[in-house]
């Protein structure tokens, strides 16, 4: 039959030459497996106790991890025999009814329908799903525990953890949320702003004349050169200063520079107005 009788033959001899009897049966490995356990279980004693006892149990989350392991490829591998025994009866099937697989390619074809059948019912029994459930449970509490003995290792030399690490990206993405909400605002309240000023008054092309403070103090009757030279020691300097007085600052700077009344009896304040509207 050409290929079909190959394919049996060689599959025939892949099938005998590998057994089903699982891990084999080691003088003296149960032994040894209790005292590594003993040792395990051991009290930590000493300064280092506590990453001592750490150790002892990542050691030990390893071995359960390394048996589940084991026993889970174990089950891929029983699962290939059968594949293997269910692909001899398909070709011998083939071979019965007189067909033929002409090409490499018609065979792996074959082969792959045939192990995805035999897994697909394999996946849906309880026995695989204990086995992935232990080898996933395993997996899972040896990360667990290297990852916090990673975390103190990490501590002990000022390097940053990995739950520091993930507390500062946290913390980022919430600032890059608050960032992106208030810029999201400021659009929004630069468009009310802009919405509301859209009509903008026109500055005046009229320059105006900023008035010039006069501060020849002299023009205001009375005052003389020795008057003026007192009214500048009380910082009076311009007209507009003692237009803008009150009756009581009149009275003071009076005082100030012994004018015995004479400012009010000629009513600087009201003559200083006057020159500077006139």
């Amino acid at each position: 039959m050409g290929l079909n009788k190959g394919a049996l033959e060689i599959w025939d001899t892949l099938a005998n030459s590998i057994g089903l009897g699982g891990i084999p049966d080691i003088p003296g490995l149960d032994k040894g497996k209790v005292e590594v356990d003993r040792l395990l279980k051991s009290p930590a004693l000493g300064q280092w106790r506590e990453h001592q006892q750490q150790l002892q149990t990542i050691a030990q989350l390893l071995i359960e991890f390394q048996e589940a392991d084991q026993v889970y490829k174990l089950a891929f591998a029983q699962m290939s025999l059968r594949s293997v025994e269910a692909l001899r009866q398909r070709l011998s099937n083939i071979s019965s009814n007189e067909e033929k697989i002409s090409t490499v390619r018609d065979f792996y074809d074959l082969w792959v329908d045939v192990n995805e059948e035999i897994y697909s019912e394999f996946a849906m029994t309880d026995e695989y799903q204990v086995l992935h459930g232990d080898f996933v449970n395993a997996l899972m509490a040896l990360r667990k525990e290297t990852n916090a003995f990673t975390e103190k290792l990490y501590k002990a030399v000022n390097l940053p953890t990995r739950s520091e690490l993930n507390t500062i990206n946290k913390r980022l993405q919430e600032q890059r949320r608050e960032n992106i909400q208030l810029r999201n605002e400021i659009k929004r309240l630069a468009s009310q702003i802009a919405s509301k000023t859209k009509k903008k008054t026109k500055p005046s092309s009229k320059i105006q004349a900023i008035p010039k403070q006069d501060k020849d103090l002299s023009k205001i009757k009375g005052v003389g050169p020795k008057i003026v030279e007192k009214l500048h020691t009380q910082g009076i300097e311009t007209l507009e200063q003692i237009a803008k007085m009150q009756l009581a600052e009149l009275e003071k700077l009076d005082e100030q520079i012994g004018g015995n009344g004479r400012i009010l009896r000629d009513q600087w304040g009201i003559q200083a107005n006057q020159l500077l509207n006139h």
